[in-house]
């Protein structure tokens, strides 16, 4: 334990020494798992175009931009590109029939329908964006790494980064419920900095070990809890023999949960009611395509403080309990 990280102390120590009190084994688990990325991807978004279809896009340079993004061969793209040219060709397409008034019926009529599917799909866009490429989809899932007690140095950063995200989905939402609207240049702007929020998001992992880190501490919690709960009958307030005594427990109680555990937990517990609020914008509502199974499961990442609030108040109360049928007082 002298190697341990100051975190891994935290969250680990106090069960492994109220396990060895009642000689019980240690258990780990984790019971909050982030939906796998290929159940989040949304696919088939984009109906192959007919060769006719392709030439009628010649109106605007539409053809000269769908070529150039590859969107019509359907080459890979990743969730980010795909997005922005989504929007960039939405944008190209809505000036295009405001401004070419002699344009024939039949493909104005074709660029109108096209332009109506870009525009109600444009929220699904921004949901790949986030969750189909594994660099996005790591800032949220697949990290073992506890947050880091001296405190996470890209924090901000990507509470920044979250919020920009946010105010970009904000936008699409707003554009997709609209008939006519055009892509706002300031939305054009803004989607220049996407590869820099990216990145550093990818990079930081910030929100993938907050959450993993307070799905560990609730699972510790409620293992402590129970463990307490079954041995009741072992724990006896005046230290006899093959009993485990009261006094052992409360040491171990006041040393390692209060000194040691709940400055951690304060500290997830602070950065989650930050982050959480910020994570319910981003993914809510969920896309309507998403399994039943999935949505159940992004309910419970988006439980993840309520859950360690739970689990902390449930523990203290076992302790308080205790503590009353020994007449003792917490902290006495």
């Amino acid at each position: 334990m002298s190697c341990s990280k100051p975190e891994q102390l935290a969250i680990n120590q106090y069960n492994e020494l109220l396990a060895q009190a009642f000689e019980h084994p240690v258990t780990s688990k984790s019971s909050q798992h982030f939906p796998a990325r290929r159940d989040l991807t949304l696919a088939e978004l984009d109906s192959q175009l007919t060769l006719l279809e392709s030439l009628q896009l010649k109106q605007c340079d539409l053809l000269y931009l769908a070529s150039e993004k590859n969107q019509i061969l359907n080459k890979h793209q990743s969730g980010a590109d795909n997005f922005v040219f989504q929007l960039t060709l939405l944008n190209q397409l809505t000036q295009c029939l405001q401004t070419e008034q002699e344009m024939p019926n039949a493909e104005r009529d074709f660029l109108s329908a096209l332009a109506k599917e870009k525009r109600a799909k444009l929220p699904s866009y921004f949901w790949n964006l986030l969750l189909s490429d594994e660099s996005s989809y790591r800032f949220f899932a697949q990290y073992t790494q506890l947050y880091p007690a001296s405190g996470h140095r890209f924090a901000l950063a990507s509470q920044q980064s979250l919020n920009y995200l946010i105010e970009i989905k904000q936008q699409v939402n707003s554009i997709s419920a609209s008939t006519t609207a055009t892509i706002p240049a300031a939305l054009l702007r803004q989607l220049k900095l996407l590869p820099e929020h990216l990145a550093l998001l990818a990079q930081s992992r910030y929100v993938a070990s907050l959450l993993h880190s307070a799905d560990v501490a609730s699972s510790q919690l409620e293992q402590a809890t129970s463990l307490l709960s079954q041995n009741q009958a072992d724990i006896n307030c005046h230290s006899k023999r093959n009993d485990v005594p009261f006094s052992q427990l409360k040491a171990i109680f006041s040393h390692r949960f209060i000194k040691q555990m709940q400055p951690y937990l304060s500290q997830i517990n602070t950065e989650l009611h930050q982050v959480m609020p910020l994570l319910a914008a981003l993914l809510k509502p969920y896309p309507a395509q998403l399994d039943n199974s999935v949505t159940k499961q992004l309910d419970s990442v988006l439980a993840t403080q309520q859950r360690l609030q739970q689990a902390n108040l449930a523990h203290q109360q076992q302790w308080q309990t205790l503590f009353e049928r020994c007449q003792q007082k917490v902290g006495g």
